[in-house]
């Protein structure tokens, strides 16, 4: 999956045929479907896998076809609904890198913006934690998420939780969201 990030980097259209493969692929892991016991983390399928195939299908051309636009939303839900916050750092590291590419991921084909939504309601509780790496990745998945869809209606919404979270030094990162009243 590395060799065919950095080849499609390059090239995607060349690699277009791995779409539906890459698909497949991401779809045996979220369903966990026949993964040994030696490819899983902390209970995950294999999450660098899908941290990597979720990458390439940001890089390759979109779907064309609408059930397989539909399968690939539905195992990205399953992303972004089924991550968390647990007691295992290593656990929650891995967890958290599937759940930022596939909200990158989502915001390439999410072109209804059903699942837009859902990633603003995890987001948002990212922005409330104490831990300033998580926060921080956060605010940089929000601010991506504010320059490709239409959801400043939608930000506002956690605006206060948002600038309540940050702390004095980290004011800074509120010209990430340009548009907030500036009397906050």
């Amino acid at each position: 999956m590395t060799l065919l990030v950095a080849l499609a980097s390059n090239n995607p259209q060349q690699y277009y045929y791995c779409v539906s493969k890459c698909v497949r692929i991401l779809e045996r892991l979220l369903r966990s479907q026949s993964i040994p016991q030696d490819y899983t983390f902390y209970g995950i399928p294999s999450p660098w896998l899908q941290v990597k195939t979720m990458q390439a299908l940001q890089l390759l051309p979109l779907l064309e076809d609408p059930s397989s636009v539909r399968l690939l939303l539905e195992l990205l839900e399953r992303v972004v609904i089924g991550t968390d916050i647990t007691q295992s750092i290593n656990k929650t590291n891995v967890m958290h890198a599937a759940l930022f590419e596939a909200m990158e991921l989502i915001m390439l084909i999410d072109t209804q913006q059903s699942l837009i939504p859902r990633c603003m309601v995890s987001l948002s509780k990212f922005v409330s934690l104490r831990e300033p790496n998580l926060r921080c990745l956060g605010m940089r998945v929000l601010a991506r998420l504010l320059s490709v869809a239409d959801v400043r209606d939608n930000v506002c919404v956690y605006e206060t939780d948002i600038l309540f979270s940050l702390r004095e030094e980290d004011r800074r990162l509120v010209c990430l969201f340009s548009g907030f009243p500036s009397d906050k």
